[in-house]
């Protein structure tokens, strides 16, 4: 049961069950998350996540400066799970080709979801305005990753004496 639900067999109260923070932004960023990746950051507005979460527009507006700054966010969610994910295959394996491997094994696992629509950040880039500061994270989100490849291929092909 999550902390704003009442147990079924709890009395009724007139006052007003309230959410902390934290869920509500929870619960904002999990409805962005959805609708954004499923429809597109400009398909969806700020009504049709505030509807998902079960928010008040005030609540969105309490926790976010506006769609842009929702977006950026769902968008940095986005960057620490895949961080996430590629650094947990990585810690598996002590052997350069398999940490390489590994890497590819992440975005696998990935690409085999069956609600894959492909890569997040550059369906958001190819979405956003120029000047939405969501394309920073899609910048950082590919660099990293693809540092990450470079830096595995490299300790692969043992080019570098010190990986890690």
């Amino acid at each position: 049961m999550s902390p704003d639900q009442a147990p079924l067999n709890a009395e009724k109260t007139t006052e007003p069950m309230t959410r902390d923070s934290r869920t509500t932004r929870r619960d904002i960023l999990t409805a962005a998350d959805e609708l954004f990746y499923l429809e597109g950051v400009q398909s969806v507005g700020i009504d049709k996540v505030i509807e998902r979460a079960g928010v008040a527009k005030a609540s969105l507006y309490g926790n976010f400066s506006g769609k842009d700054d929702l977006v950026r966010a769902y968008l940095e969610a986005r960057y620490a799970a895949r961080r996430a994910a590629i650094q947990a295959k990585l810690a598996l394996h002590e052997a350069p080709r398999d940490k390489l491997l590994s890497v590819f094994d992440a975005m696998a696992e990935a690409f085999a979801k069956p609600n894959y629509r492909g890569c997040a950040f550059i369906r958001a880039s190819a979405e956003m305005p120029a000047e939405a500061s969501g394309r920073q994270v899609c910048r950082d989100a590919r660099r990293w990753t693809r540092e990450k490849w470079m830096r595995a291929a490299k300790c692969a092909n043992r080019r570098l004496l010190k990986c890690n």
